[in-house]
């Protein structure tokens, strides 16, 4: 075996370490200049002919500089940003994404940083409202980080009642609304917004029934049920006693000392009775009466005695 770079024999040359003639050759390269960067080549020869194997080597840079930072949601308290990357991510794939921020009547040496790694949230938190704010930022790769580029300067929103939260419950495709394995409850979960500068002391949650009228739902003439929930850890409530087979609105606001968010809403489909007990999930039918059956073929045979004798 031999070792080539750009055509030209390496396999003697005291910069370069070479383990093994054959059949397996490994080649050590440590480039401490140009010179080591470009192709090598491995020849493999014995008295049938040789075949070879390119390898290109070539040296990584930090990024090139952001092209552009937008600003997707601005709260009172939080930005979520997106990017328009780096034109060139120097050879190595982006790690991660970095801003620098600071009150717009600081210096640089003053400001904050905070690094998200790729294609998580691009979120910033803790920010004060009514507060102007400069923005610079970064890509990072293995090798490094690129130059500060793409400023923004931000004027927060004042303080506001909350953002509307997030339902997290999954919708059938299909139909677009969702499905309780329960014929009377269903789990409503949600993300907690961002509170726009004051704390969120409550949510309330209002259901309803409803049925489909021109492709709208409209409520029926069924009353309305609303309930309050405090406990601002838990992001999860079971609405109890429900109708089986029965379609509801669901909304959910969060309360700060200014207001209530715009509604987050869901319309829910309860499952079909079935013989349950309260709370029990609805099983498939055939399971029920496969029970059934074998119940029947347990308690005949001690009968069958007592029916001869007479």
């Amino acid at each position: 075996i031999e070792w080539r770079l750009n055509e030209r024999d390496i396999s003697k040359d005291p910069n370069f370490k070479r383990i093994g003639q054959g059949p397996i050759s490994t080649l050590v390269v440590t480039p401490s200049d140009s010179r080591f960067y470009g192709t090598y080549k491995c020849v493999a020869k014995n008295i049938h002919g040789e075949v070879f194997h390119k390898i290109i080597l070539s040296e990584a840079h930090v990024p090139s500089e952001v092209l552009q930072a937008l600003l997707d949601v601005v709260t009172a308290t939080t930005i979520t940003f997106s990017f328009q990357g780096p034109s060139s991510t120097g050879g190595r794939p982006l790690k991660a994404y970095q801003v620098q921020y600071k009150h717009s009547m600081k210096q640089w040496p003053e400001a904050q940083n905070k690094t998200w790694a790729i294609n998580s949230p691009y979120i910033l938190e803790g920010l004060m409202p009514q507060t102007t704010y400069n923005f610079r930022f970064a890509a990072i790769n293995e090798v490094g980080s690129s130059n500060w580029a793409a400023p923004q300067t931000v004027l927060m929103p004042k303080r506001s009642f909350p953002e509307e939260p997030k339902i997290l419950n999954t919708l059938q495709p299909e139909v677009k609304y969702a499905v309780s394995p329960y014929h009377d409850r269903f789990e409503l979960s949600w993300r907690i917004p961002p509170d726009n500068g004051e704390p969120i002391d409550r949510y309330d949650i209002k259901y309803c029934p409803v049925q489909k009228v021109n492709n709208e739902w409209v409520e029926t003439d069924a009353s309305c049920t609303t309930l309050e929930h405090r406990s601002l850890e838990v992001t999860s409530y079971d609405l109890l006693y429900l109708q089986a087979d029965t379609f509801y609105k669901v909304e959910i606001r969060a309360h700060n000392i200014i207001g209530f968010s715009v509604p987050g809403q869901i319309v829910m489909k309860t499952a079909r009775v079935d013989g349950g007990i309260y709370g029990e999930q609805v099983k498939d039918s055939s399971s029920v009466i496969s029970s059934f059956q074998t119940l029947l073929v347990f308690f005949v045979p001690p009968l069958l005695p007592y029916l001869r004798w007479h």
